[in-house]
């Protein structure tokens, strides 16, 4: 919701969502609904490429027949959701020359490298990429390797920036010239014990031929911590003792209201 009220206020034209954005077997009853209410406040185009959590197949949550079904209600007509297991291209009306190619993860992984074989070309002035995947070389630990890529690969497409999905953390891939043709904007909040942000969205402008470093910024969206600590409590008898005990190490740690602690006593 945040996100979405940065895109208002900064006047974007496009939101692009590289995959996971729910968790397919893990979801909650009002996550769809939350999700419709919110795409149809706005006027901005959504353009979702589904990943390996939120996999697009006629029994996800992505079909408007199964949203219907359970919800009374189908996903808003500025959400473009792409749906085949190849890529595919979409046309944005009021967005003259544009050309948005993206590609759905049909299952939960994916080995196929999908881009060692050169998309055609359009005579699109722009031209954007979307998916989710693995970049090779920097898959972080106990991450799912999907549909993997490398550097050479996105380079050789004939995409002028392609927006990415899967990795947590935030990178950008940038060609010799030091134009940035690729990127991943990371999760919008933390996930992992050992993750250190920062957790938000990234906002640029794409240009025939990338996009300038300067041009691309990264708001922060979540501020919080996730913290693991251990507090010694060997002979302490009280409750008390053992809560100001957890108090002191909190002082230590600099913890904020709004951080999420773990405490291994």
């Amino acid at each position: 919701a945040k996100a979405i009220t940065l895109a208002v206020e900064e006047a974007v034209d496009i939101v692009l969502i590289a995959g996971d954005l729910f968790e397919e077997e893990n979801l909650v009853a009002d996550t769809i609904p939350f999700l419709h209410d919110l795409f149809r406040r706005v006027s901005i185009p959504v353009v979702i490429a589904p990943g390996n959590e939120d996999f697009y197949s006629v029994a996800s949550h992505y079909s408007n027949n199964i949203s219907f079904a359970r919800f009374g209600d189908i996903w808003p007509e500025n959400v473009h959701i792409f749906k085949k297991h190849e890529f595919s291209t979409l046309i944005l009306k009021d967005f003259e020359g544009l050309v948005i190619s993206g590609i759905a993860h049909a299952t939960e992984t994916s080995e196929q490298r999908l881009l060692t074989t050169k998309l055609t070309d359009t005579s699109a002035s722009l031209h954007i990429g979307l998916m989710h995947g693995s970049l090779d070389d920097k898959l972080p630990p106990n991450k799912i390797l999907t549909q993997p890529f490398s550097d050479q690969e996105v380079l050789k497409q004939p995409f002028d920036y392609l927006a990415l999905g899967h990795y947590h953390g935030s990178s950008t891939l940038i060609d010799k010239k030091g134009i940035i043709r690729a990127a991943y904007s990371g999760s919008l909040c933390p996930f992992e014990l050992d993750a250190k942000g920062p957790f938000g969205v990234q906002i640029g402008t794409v240009e025939k031929g990338g996009v300038k470093p300067d041009n691309l910024s990264h708001f922060q969206m979540d501020d919080r911590r996730i913290i693991s600590t251990q507090v010694d409590v060997t002979g302490l008898s009280r409750n008390y003792h053992v809560e100001n005990a957890i108090r002191d190490k909190f002082d230590v740690l600099q913890v904020k209201q709004k951080d999420i602690v773990i405490v291994e006593l």
